[in-house]
């Protein structure tokens, strides 16, 4: 059900469509940590190959078809520097099926591992999730976790991202 899609930690702003507004990022010591999916690993791709100062547009969604991928990001932003100016941050990952059974579970599956020049967006943690939903995975509402912890400071940060497993959509005779 879920492979590891290799993203190389990028900083950058990030643009949600659906809201038609920027998200900026945190100061360092503030740090958190904001979940991504898309129906695409375009927006992966996009963010690998662009500068820091242009924004990457994700097309999220909230609901994803049995038989299909959902694509699945964790972006940190607000984390401090060790004295030699680098950041380190990873990130635990949970999936919770509807019933809140655990499907998936790593506590430190994805990492932030950087210079930190001190520069305010984010950084895509390594490796994103894919995602990827069978014909007998449960429907309903699945919970995707992350926790971001500073390996620097010691804070943490958590977000958690409701995502919906349905059947896939009937075509028209």
């Amino acid at each position: 059900m879920f492979r590891k899609y290799a993203a190389i930690a990028v900083c950058l702003t990030i643009l949600f469509p659906c809201t038609s507004s920027a998200v900026t990022g945190n100061q360092p010591g503030d740090l958190a940590v904001h979940i991504a999916v898309s129906d695409s690993p375009a927006y992966i791709e996009q963010w690998v190959a662009t500068p820091f100062q242009a924004a990457v547009t994700v097309h999220r969604i909230h609901e994803v078809e049995r038989g299909k991928t959902a694509y699945i990001a964790f972006l940190v932003t607000g984390q401090s520097a060790d004295p030699s100016r680098r950041s380190r941050v990873d990130v635990a990952v949970r999936v919770l099926r509807p019933d809140r059974s655990v499907a998936f579970a790593d506590s430190s599956y994805a990492h932030v591992s950087r210079r930190n020049d001190g520069r305010i967006g984010f950084t895509m943690a390594d490796p994103a999730l894919d995602f990827g939903v069978e014909g007998d995975d449960p429907l309903g509402q699945w919970i995707i976790e992350a926790t971001a912890r500073d390996r620097v400071t010691g804070a943490a940060a958590s977000a958690t991202y409701p995502l919906v497993v349905r059947q896939p959509a009937r075509l028209a005779h």
